[in-house]
């Protein structure tokens, strides 16, 4: 391969947040602040947060207490037996 191919992404050294928030604004301005220090995502809702939590594995997770498809509380218990069990 060529040295570019072996370069290595300046993003793989970042820790990852995942915000869980389904107003779009306030996702963004968090992601605003924070994407110059960690790799940020975003999730519009709890189904796809726990979805990325699965596949994407953050470090962190900002995660709104009002969001739609799923109780906070739920999905961090969701959260909680996927760390157990992996």
């Amino acid at each position: 391969g060529s040295a570019q191919s072996r370069r290595s992404d300046p993003r793989d050294s970042l820790k990852k947040i995942l915000i869980i928030e389904d107003d779009l604004s306030v996702a963004s301005r968090l992601r605003s602040r924070l994407s110059a220090e960690f790799e940020v995502e975003i999730a519009a809702d709890g189904q796809s947060g726990y979805y990325s939590i699965s596949e994407w594995k953050p470090h962190f997770v900002v995660l709104d207490v009002t969001i739609n498809q799923m109780d906070p509380r739920s999905l961090i218990g969701k959260i909680r037996e996927h760390n157990r069990s992996t």
